[in-house]
């Protein structure tokens, strides 16, 4: 039975040696998000070609790989490795997979996850990364007129491949974050099939000549996806002191600014400066030089101000699977919410005005990929129809009866009329209220807000002309009488107002974006108190634009909701709240560009916010999704 062997760092200076030994101490990975280091240079470290044979085959090799995730932990570094699932030698008849029922997979398999333990990410590296009579690793697997060109120049054949590779990271318990195809090499439609798996490619940009310099989304629309995340590794390949020297005058050069300070290694050439010492008293040790390759690369590259940062944390999102062919029109309308009792994410819930039907879809994908499945969006069907409504209806989601699913309430300020959709499960049941404080106030915006804690949601009437904010609290299906609160904030002409918790302590705060001025304020929800104006200023200088869609959402996974901004030209802004105020973040696209619907929901369960994007670029309409890998 293989014991998974943890190792501690002890720095010895007099030897300028790193020194590993045995250690029961726990690990676990740094959360580096782009955000941290605003001002600095991101830099990507990807571990090429680590496969269950070769130099892995021994136990001492398992653990030197240890030993350098330990380091790079040490170091706050996250990394990407480059898993190629089966390892094939046909002289040697060595045929040997991640998920055979053998001692050395196992101990293989513990290792990698014992790596994403320490801050490793994995990717998959082909199936075999070789063909015919060739060796994994050496070997091409794809089609190349001049280095391969005996096997199938065929989608069906990467395909094939593709599937395979990823079946035996599931069968591992491996999720499979990146494809890399083996030497980056496949015809055109070849590596159609490998973006079908995944939306994250991590390789050179075969779309834009400029793309080397740094990632990039690709706004492709194919049958089975739309969008694609490529990260380049201009830098190439450290394996000798002339390639790090070239490397380092590549960022030095000015006429090579912004080059993307991504790069691969080998580990197995840094294994040679990890010895395996044996003390007396039994113990082993594994001693790492710190005149090492990579312990070089590190000091050059942070004494550059760059800062390693993990894949997930530069993309930000990932495209990911989509619904086919649904129903819908252009002035349908979009809601998410936690409809289904017990689900782990939110569901999605579109209003077809046409038909006059309310129609809920549920994403039940269990990983961003593979993307290729036709059942990653379960049709829920219809939950709501033929229901009259007055012209003007406010359709809003919220916790109004039930505390574990939400229900829709349908407001309309103007006719005074309010219907309460109870969710039961599987459809809603519309029950007519009266709610006699409506009457007195036409022209106000509701919205949901939660302003007492007690898990039901309230409303919040935004009364534009008067410059206040309405308070009505939920008294399980009705609501209290208004109590108002007046602010200039709210009377300013350019004004837009969303509502999220924003400082985490679970109730609803207010956030006002004055277009005009460029400023950012927020009315802290104070419970039973109503808003408090906070008096400083929530955003750094930055501005955005009147005709840009905004949400408030968290998309990182820290309590704390955020906002994104989704541009008429499909760019999405992040500005995540930091705990003091709103921090530019990083762009996510073009994904959703023009005449498109857009939303915000944590569709998966893991308590980010996913991207939802309904287009019609296949000559029907589909639904989209792009899963947040913030905070991973």
């Amino acid at each position: 039975m293989f014991r998974e062997k943890v190792f501690a760092i002890a720095l010895t200076c007099t030897l300028f040696l790193t020194v590993i030994a045995h250690s029961s101490l726990s690990t676990r990975p740094s959360n580096i998000s782009k955000e941290q280091f605003s001002e600095k240079l991101p830099a990507l470290l990807r571990l090429e070609d680590v496969g269950p044979g070769e130099e892995y085959t021994s136990q001492e090799n398992l653990d030197k790989l240890i030993v350098l995730a330990d380091y790079l932990k040490q170091e706050g570094i996250p990394f990407e490795v480059s898993l190629i699932p089966r390892m094939v030698v046909p002289g040697r008849n060595y045929d040997v997979a991640i998920t055979d029922h053998t001692e050395y997979a196992r101990k293989f398999v513990s290792t990698i996850k014992s790596l994403e333990e320490k801050g490793g990410i994995i990717g998959v590296h082909g199936y075999t990364h070789q063909s015919g009579n060739s060796n994994s690793v050496s070997g091409y697997e794809f089609y190349s007129s001049a280095k391969n060109p005996d096997v199938p120049n065929t989608y069906a054949y990467a395909k094939e491949r593709a599937e395979k590779a990823i079946a035996l990271f599931d069968q591992a318990g491996i999720r499979p974050a990146y494809w890399e195809t083996p030497h980056y090499s496949a015809s055109p439609q070849q590596l159609v099939a490998f973006q079908e798996q995944i939306g994250l490619i991590y390789e050179n940009n075969y779309y834009y000549p400029e793309a080397w310099k740094s990632n990039s989304v690709v706004n492709q629309h194919q049958e089975y996806y739309c969008g694609l995340d490529v990260v380049p590794a201009p830098l190439g390949h450290l394996n000798s002191p002339e390639r790090l020297a070239a490397m380092l005058a590549v960022l030095d050069d000015p006429a090579k600014n912004g080059t993307l300070a991504s790069l691969y290694v080998h580990p197995t050439y840094e294994f040679q400066f990890i010895k395996k010492v044996q003390q007396k008293n039994g113990e082993v040790q594994y001693i790492y030089d710190e005149n090492s390759l990579l312990h070089q690369l590190v000091k050059e590259l942070k004494n550059r101000r760059y800062a390693f940062v993990s894949i997930y944390s530069l993309v930000g999102f990932v495209p990911a699977q989509r619904a086919e062919n649904i129903q819908f029109d252009p002035r349908d309308e979009v809601f998410t919410g936690q409809f289904v009792t017990g689900a782990s994410g939110k569901n999605v819930l579109i209003w077809n005005k046409k038909t006059n039907q309310w129609h809920m879809f549920r994403y039940s994908a269990s990983w961003y990929a593979p993307r290729k499945d036709i059942n990653a969006f379960q049709d829920l069907g219809v939950w709501l129809k033929d229901l009259s409504l007055d012209s003007g209806t406010i359709p809003i989601v919220g916790y109004f009866k039930n505390k574990d699913k939400q229900d829709l309430l349908l407001l309309n300020t103007v006719s005074g009329s309010m219907i309460l959709a109870e969710n039961n499960g599987n459809k809603f049941i519309p029950n007519y209220l009266k709610w006699q404080a409506l009457n007195d106030f036409q022209n106000v915006d509701p919205v949901a807000g939660e302003l007492n804690g007690d898990g039901l949601t309230d409303l919040l009437l935004y009364d534009r002309d008067n410059g206040r904010i309405g308070r009505a609290i939920n008294q399980g299906g009705c609501f209290s009488d208004i109590t108002w609160q007046s602010f200039n904030l709210l009377k300013a002409k350019s004004l837009k107002l969303l509502t999220g918790d924003f400082n985490g302590d679970g109730t609803s705060d207010i956030l006002g974006i004055n277009f005009d001025t460029d400023t950012w304020q927020v009315l802290v929800g104070v419970k039973a108190h109503g808003f408090s104006l906070s008096p400083k200023r929530w955003n750094s200088q930055f501005s955005i634009s009147r005709d840009f869609k905004l949400f408030a959402a968290d998309i990182n996974g820290d309590n704390k909701d955020d906002v994104m901004v989704h541009s008429p030209d499909g760019l999405w802004k992040s500005f995540t709240m930091d705990g003091r105020e709103f921090v530019s973040g990083g762009s996510f696209g073009p994904w959703g560009s023009g005449n498109t619907e857009v939303a915000l929901a944590d569709i998966n369960g893991d308590q980010k916010a996913d991207l939802i994007m309904i287009n019609h670029s296949t000559g029907t309409y589909n639904l989209n999704s792009a899963i947040s890998v913030l905070g991973k």
